[in-house]
């Protein structure tokens, strides 16, 4: 970035005394992360920063929030670590595996749960996994629609061209 873009960057941070943390005022995706205008397109916040004073984000790495929030832009509370290692500090499943009910109220325990879809670490309503079964069998034209699809796939592969 250059320097009109360094202190245009700067203008949209305030300083969180007590954390420590530069946050973001302006522009934010719809997941809560600071984006920014530059060079024609959006880019996030944390890793401009990054970028800006620790250098080049390494291939494969992603930055994380030691601070674990997403408005920060500070350098020194950033890192670049693999998607697994940000996975593991963060709270990726926490929110799904603290659900008690599912949208439509039942709820999500026991009997109520898949055994094949515990062991793989999601959690699925059966109620509602099984209506939406019954409806899909009850319609031939989309059963129909998607043997046909399936069908066009296989030839497609046998022939090579997928």
């Amino acid at each position: 970035m250059n320097k009109n873009e360094i202190q245009r960057f700067q203008k949209k941070i305030q300083l969180d005394i007590i954390t420590g943390c530069w946050i973001w005022i302006d522009n934010k995706n719809n997941c809560g992360y600071g984006k920014f205008f530059s060079h024609g397109k959006y880019v996030g916040t944390h890793r401009i920063s990054y970028e800006h004073w620790n250098g080049v984000i390494p291939i494969g790495k992603q930055i994380d929030h030691l601070c674990r929030n997403r408005d920060c832009v500070n350098p020194q509370h950033l890192e670049a670590v693999t998607a697994q290692e940000n996975c593991k500090r963060g709270l990726t499943g926490e929110y799904n595996r603290s659900k008690t009910h599912c949208p439509q109220g039942h709820e999500l325990n026991g009997a109520n749960l898949n055994k094949y879809e515990l062991s793989h670490g999601t959690r699925k309503c059966r109620i509602c996994v099984n209506k939406r079964a019954k409806q899909y069998y009850r319609m031939p034209e989309i059963r129909y629609h998607v043997s046909e699809y399936r069908k066009q796939l296989r030839i497609q592969r046998k022939l090579g061209l997928i």
